[in-house]
């Protein structure tokens, strides 16, 4: 799930881009580097899988992630 600047989110298509990561690297560390992707356009993502959860923004944004 990602929130921020839609327009952005879409075009770069952000949550393609994460989940066709996973199982490369550790999730908290793809989240990161697609978030630092975006600069200053404010985005934030919240990703799941099978056996890692991680909430990241590069802006002040609320979230809540329930550690399994």
């Amino acid at each position: 799930m990602a929130t921020g600047i839609g327009e952005e989110i879409l075009k770069r298509v952000l949550c393609y881009r994460v989940y066709s990561r996973i199982g490369a690297k550790r999730l908290e560390d793809i989240v990161r580097e697609e978030i630092a992707a975006f600069g200053n356009v404010s985005v934030g993502l919240i990703a799941v899988s099978e056996d890692e959860a991680v909430a990241a923004s590069n802006t002040n944004m609320a979230y809540a992630v329930e550690y399994f």
